[in-house]
Parts: structure tokens; C-alpha cells; sequence
């Protein structure tokens, strides 16, 4: 453990990795200040300058090479701010009502609308570019890869009761909304499209699903399995939010990050050796967010999770952290609004990272008083709780709640979510085939939904199992990560 620790604080060998935070704290900083780009290409040639000039020392090759990434990063950020003067994008229309053609990239069916995204193409006899996030009523349906043509007054989206809806819609590079538009006309269908064949798988097994579970039990299913979350009563919803454990019922990074880990601790614990493994749970997380229609924040998990799980493979702990700060570079290389807009890809990397770091400190501890008897179970709560310690300060700050059950709560159901997942898909699959099957096989999975119901409502109905913080600032977010780095840098100084 000891060389791990050197391993991470020493310069020579980490230079690549620091370079790589060096960026992305540049895109950090991008969101704070505007410098025009011309003085960023400016000050590169400098650095660049003085690099050749005292390329004969080596503190200023290091010092300088971070600099330049720093400066790469909020060039970055800088020239994905939008330009709504640029007439080739949608986003210059917004404030006029205009027909326009474009493709649907994506479908949100909500109770009482559908909201859908539209890849625009063309207007007034002339090429654009852009999305514009549209809302319909729930007939007709419309499928992924449909043509349509739109008579819209596209709108800018502005932030409401304190959510910033703006920002939330541009880390998708959305600019303009359309509220049930004037006229809609279907145009063609792109069915050879592969996505829009497996939204229609993914349609035809919540059908299966919705024909072989009883309410509300399948609505949770589907949100689990599917991501479709739409359905799901709204007190269920505050429940799962004030026993804190939101993320069971959400495709996002800390149930991504969890799941994958319970998968590799399934197939160890079945036998297989851990290469194998490997290649099974990544097969198993590709197939997993196909499935669910590809999400961007499923893949942002998932590409961190598999860079981990691989970087785990081969034997390096200390190559995980490498691996993730890669996966969240190259993320926000491409989409550098995630960095402060996307409250999921922050919760994505400080889970897994919680994972890395914080799980070893738990595994040791269970060992040291011979308390991993079971191994699945301490298994599953060693990975809990981290990846709880790693994203409690970030969930305070943005929900203004702390689940005082939330802990022990997570360790009563994650035991069974990999059942329920697994069973879910199987009372779909058995669903396109044979009702009566599915029926059957659905009545067990029922069951163990049912379970998870029970004790979400159990520890809800604690007096102030669940307390609201409003005043919890950025500077105890910060204050509270520090001192979870001393508390880990402490474990691996004195191993």
C-alpha cells in the first residue's frame, strides 16, 4: 500500500494523469472566466516559447506542459459557448415561429405529454443545425428516426422555482423549446435506423412488462431496467428521495457505478476468475445501456465503470484512478458543459472514485474483525458505503436533504437488485413469447419490488430519518472533501 501511495503523489510517474487534471481544471475555471481567444492562442505560443527556451529544466518543462493543458481546457469550454448570432443554428430563430424539418433523435413519454428532440436540418430553403426539445401531446406517437416537419415558436429555455433549466437542456446542446407546435407533419421514417430498432425492442418489452407486474411495482421496474421513470407515483418518488435512494430508481452514474460492481463480485463469487469476469460484466453494461436506449448519462457511467473494471483486471489500483481521470477528460473534451451543468456526471466520478479509494479502507476493516463470512453481502455494503461517503457532500449541496437511514437502507436492497434487474429482463423477454410465462415468472419479481416498497416505507415513516439542510454551501462542500482525503490519506500513509 505504501508504494500505491508514492506511486500517487509522485510527479515523475503521474505526469500524464496530472496533465489530464491540469485540463480539466481548465475547464473548470473556463466557467468562471471569459478570455478571449485570441489571448489564449497568444499566451500558448508563450508558454510554448519558453518551453524551448529552458527545455534544459525540467521543473519548467513540467510546470509549463500543465499551463499549456490548463489553457487547453478553457479554450475548450471557451468555443462551446454558444453563438446565437451564428444564422446555420436553429437557436438564431428562437423568439420567431418558423417551419423547419428535422429528424427525432430522442422520446420522453411523460404522463401527460411527450417530450421529443428534434435534430433540425433545414429551414426557409436553407441548411441548419441544432436540437430543439419539443412538446406534444401524447397522440400521435412518434418513433426515434422520424422526419417531421414543424411550424414552431421556438422559445429560449429560462431557469424556474430556482431550477436552472437552461443550463440542465445546454449540456445536451439544446438552446430552444418549442411548446405545442402550430402543425406537425410526418415526413418519412428512418427505419433501417439501429437505434430506432432498439427503442422499438425497448417499447416491446415495457409493453411485455406493463401485461405481466400489477401497479405500482412495474412502473419501478421499468425505471430500474428500462429508464422510464415517467410512471412512477409521485409520493413513491419523495419516499425514495427521503430514505435516499434515488438512484435505484434512476439511470445514472451512482446506480451504474454500483451495479457494475455487484456484477463482478456476482461472477467472482460464482467462480469465475476475474479476467473473465471482467469481459462478462462489460458485455453485460454494453448490453444493459443498448438496451435502455443509450442515454448519455448511462454511457458516461458505463465508460467510466469499464475503464475501471478493466484498469482492476489487470492487477493496478492505482491505474484505476488513472482510468477514471482519463474517462472524465475525454468526456468533457467533448462535452465540457458537463463539468458544473450535469449533476450526474459529478456523482458519477465521485462514486467510482469512492469506490477506488475508500473501499479498500472498508475491505480492510471487515477483514481485520473477520466480518466477510459472506462475501457477496459485505461485498455489496463495502461498495455502498463509498460510493455514500464519496457522493453525501454533493447530494446535500444540491438537494438540500440528508438521509440519516440512507446507509442502512442501501445495504437492506441492494442485496436484491441485481435479482430484480435479472428477473425483470427475463419477465420481458418470456413476455414477447408467452404471457402466461412471464405472468408466472412476473408474480416473484413482484414480490421482490414489493420488499424493496416495504422498506422504503418503513425507514420513511422514521422520525427524521430525513433532515433538510438549507445552508450548505460550496465551502463545506469543499471543507467536507477535505476531510475525506485526510481520513484516506491517514489509511494509506500508515499502511
Amino acid at each position: 500500500m505504501m508504494y500505491f501511495f508514492k506511486f500517487v503523489i509522485t510527479l515523475k510517474d503521474r505526469i500524464f494523469v496530472i496533465s489530464l487534471l491540469s485540463f480539466i481544471v481548465g475547464i473548470g475555471a473556463g466557467n468562471f472566466f471569459i478570455i478571449d481567444i485570441f489571448v489564449l492562442f497568444c499566451l500558448s505560443l508563450v508558454i510554448v516559447g519558453f518551453g524551448i527556451f529552458f527545455w534544459h529544466r525540467r521543473s519548467w518543462r513540467i510546470v509549463l506542459l500543465l499551463l499549456l493543458f490548463s489553457i487547453l481546457g478553457f479554450w475548450r469550454f471557451q468555443v462551446s459557448v454558444v453563438d446565437f448570432s451564428d444564422q446555420s443554428k436553429i437557436h438564431y430563430y428562437n423568439g420567431q415561429q418558423i417551419k423547419f424539418t428535422g429528424t427525432v433523435v430522442k422520446i420522453d413519454q411523460r404522463m401527460s405529454n411527450q417530450k421529443i428532440t428534434v435534430e433540425s436540418d433545414s429551414t426557409a430553403g436553407h441548411n441548419i443545425s441544432g436540437k430543439v426539445l419539443v412538446t406534444l401531446a401524447l397522440y400521435p406517437a412518434y418513433r426515434y428516426g422520424d422526419q417531421l416537419e414543424l411550424i414552431c415558436e421556438l422559445q429560449t429555455p429560462e431557469p424556474f422555482d430556482e431550477f436552472a433549466y437552461d443550463k440542465y437542456l445546454a449540456r445536451y446542446n439544446i438552446y430552444s423549446v418549442c411548446y405545442y407546435p402550430a402543425d406537425v407533419s410526418m415526413l418519412d421514417i428512418d427505419v433501417a435506423n439501429i437505434l430506432s430498432v432498439v427503442y422499438s425492442v425497448k417499447d416491446k418489452l415495457s409493453d411485455a412488462l406493463n401485461l405481466s407486474i400489477h401497479e405500482p411495482q412495474v412502473s419501478i421496474l421499468q425505471a430500474m431496467i428500462l429508464g422510464n421513470r415517467r410512471g412512477i407515483p409521485s409520493d413513491i418518488l419523495d419516499q425514495f428521495s427521503n430514505v435516499g435512494i434515488s438512484h435505484i430508481v434512476a439511470i445514472s452514474g451512482m446506480h451504474i457505478a454500483i451495479i457494475i460492481m455487484i456484477m463482478m463480485s456476482i461472477f467472482i463469487s460464482l467462480g469465475i476468475i476475474r479476467q473473465y469476469a471482467f469481459w462478462l460484466a462489460t458485455g453485460g453494461i454494453v448490453f444493459y445501456v443498448i438496451l435502455i436506449g443509450a442515454p448519455a448519462s448511462a454511457v458516461r457511467a458505463a465508460i467510466m465503470g469499464i475503464l475501471v473494471l478493466y484498469a482492476q483486471k489487470i492487477g493496478r489500483l492505482n491505474s484505476s484512478f488513472n482510468a477514471l481521470v482519463l474517462a472524465a477528460a475525454l468526456m468533457l473534451m467533448v462535452n465540457p458543459k458537463l463539468f458544473l451543468s450535469d449533476v450526474g456526471f459529478q456523482l458519477s466520478f465521485m462514486a467510482v472514485l469512492g469506490i477506488i479509494y475508500i473501499s479498500p479502507i472498508l475491505r480492510a476493516w471487515i477483514e481485520r474483525h473477520k466480518l466477510n463470512k459472506f462475501r457477496l453481502l459485505s461485498e455489496i455494503i463495502i461498495i455502498t458505503i463509498s460510493a455514500q461517503i464519496m457522493t453525501l457532500p454533493l447530494i446535500i449541496f444540491y438537494f438540500n436533504k440528508l438521509s440519516l437511514v440512507a446507509i442502512l437502507a442501501n445495504v437492506m436492497i441492494l442485496p436484491i437488485i441485481p435479482l430484480v434487474m435479472v428477473g425483470g429482463l427475463v419477465v420481458a423477454g418470456f413476455g414477447l413469447v408467452s404471457l402466461l410465462i412471464s405472468r408466472f415468472l412476473g408474480f416473484f419479481v413482484w414480490l421482490a419490488v414489493s420488499y424493496m416498497l416495504v422498506v422504503v416505507n418503513y425507514f420513511d415513516q422514521i422520525p427524521f430519518g430525513s433532515i433538510e439542510i438549507k445552508s450548505f454551501n460550496l465551502f463545506l462542500v469543499v471543507f467536507l472533501y477535505v476531510l475525506i482525503g485526510l481520513g484516506v490519506y491517514k489509511f494509506y500513509i500508515q499502511d
